[in-house]
């Protein structure tokens, strides 16, 4: 009975779902051509490993008396892009055998290399890509084919999301003297008006989650700039930050309006649909203040 069920939901009833098969074919076929596209790099040299051996294991002992091995491998790399292409090196990988630094290296594995003084090559690390795409190609097949279109706007919400913290990115690092929370509450708000409105559709709803979202983490905003005033900032450890060249306070109000965002979102989506359908079965009974408190208890 559940495959039956399954195979009937499968099976496409509609140009538009004929459409949505080949393209996640399309995509299955990209994510296999991502083995092949080495020629396409042009930073870093691309080979990949044909035979690992293992030359020699040294045993190490750390203050603490936790024993680990060091363990020296010789890889011979076929160069995949570049002028070196088709050339077989041998090239040294010292690792330790727990992988907390760094890791072994097997045949048919990719790998990023670096050219180094004269002929000599060096390892920067395992090539990728097509583990991301195969990660970002079952994701969007699931969304596609459980939710359909559901799963299809908010593939387009992600999509547009990230453009916008893009575009935000971008503008915080080349205009001088921008103001980083008004840059990036106003791209949260456009995150936010963007994702209740492919969520949710232009309605009642939409515009009530929408206000609610904004005018909580608006609160939330000022709360904290307030508290950090008359605190002085005391317990908050900013040097933990010292890897970002600007002003850590406002990149800390700045991160946290967009994290309260998101799970005040979250929260205002749930008691106002809750609301509504509450509201449409039962027009006399009233469930927000329930669901508030499992919201709260689910923080």
């Amino acid at each position: 009975m559940f495959k039956q069920n399954l195979r009937n939901y499968l099976r496409p009833k509609s140009l538009r779902q004929i459409l949505m098969y080949v393209f996640i074919g399309i995509m299955g076929l990209g994510v296999f051509l991502t083995r092949y596209d080495a020629p396409l790099y042009q930073q870093h040299i691309v080979g990949v490993v044909e035979s690992a051996k293992q030359q020699r294991q040294q045993k190490t002992t750390d203050q603490f008396n936790n024993v680990d091995y060091s363990i020296n491998q010789i890889l011979e790399i076929k160069i995949l892009n570049g002028s070196r292409r088709g050339e077989e090196v041998k090239v040294q990988n010292n690792y330790f055998k727990s992988g907390a630094l760094n890791q072994a290296y097997r045949p048919g594995q990719q790998l990023f290399l670096n050219h180094e003084a004269g002929n000599d090559i060096s390892i920067i690390g395992q090539k990728r890509d097509t583990l991301v795409a195969l990660m970002a190609w079952i994701t969007v097949t699931l969304l596609l084919v459980l939710m359909r279109l559901p799963g299809l706007l908010t593939l387009v919400s992600v999509l547009i999301n990230i453009g916008l913290l893009y575009i935000a990115i971008k503008l915080n690092l080349n205009v001088t003297n921008i103001n980083v929370v008004l840059l990036f509450s106003g791209v949260g708000v456009l995150m936010a008006f963007v994702t209740l409105s492919l969520a949710l559709g232009w309605n009642k709803k939409m515009a009530i989650t929408l206000s609610a979202t904004l005018l909580s983490s608006i609160i939330a905003l000022i709360i904290a700039n307030v508290v950090m005033t008359l605190t002085h900032q005391r317990g908050l450890e900013f040097e933990l930050m010292d890897y970002i060249t600007q002003l850590p306070q406002p990149i800390f109000l700045a991160e946290a309006f967009l994290a309260a965002l998101g799970a005040i979102m979250d929260a205002s989506t749930d008691i106002v649909a809750t609301q509504f359908e509450v509201q449409e079965a039962h027009p006399e009974r009233s469930e927000e203040r329930r669901v508030g408190k499992e919201c709260r208890s689910r923080w």
